[in-house]
């Protein structure tokens, strides 16, 4: 794991609940979202993960897209 730091600015955020196999999922959708929106997007995007859970279905991932 890298940790960095980020500037200041605005993201597209999204909160996955389920199994991390399926973040693309949400991730698809915040893309689409932001294209609706007329948002442009900058090259980074991170994720922030929740507390662990054994049950994936209650697993939470923010997902957050730079906007440019």
């Amino acid at each position: 794991m890298k940790r960095v730091t980020l500037g200041a600015g605005r993201a597209a955020r999204a909160l996955h609940v389920g199994p991390y196999s399926e973040l693309h999922r949400t991730y698809s959708e915040l893309h689409a979202w932001c294209r609706r929106e007329g948002l442009r997007l900058a090259s980074q995007s991170w994720e922030i993960y929740g507390d662990w859970q054994d049950d994936p279905s209650k697993l939470e991932t923010e997902l957050y897209l730079r906007l440019a």
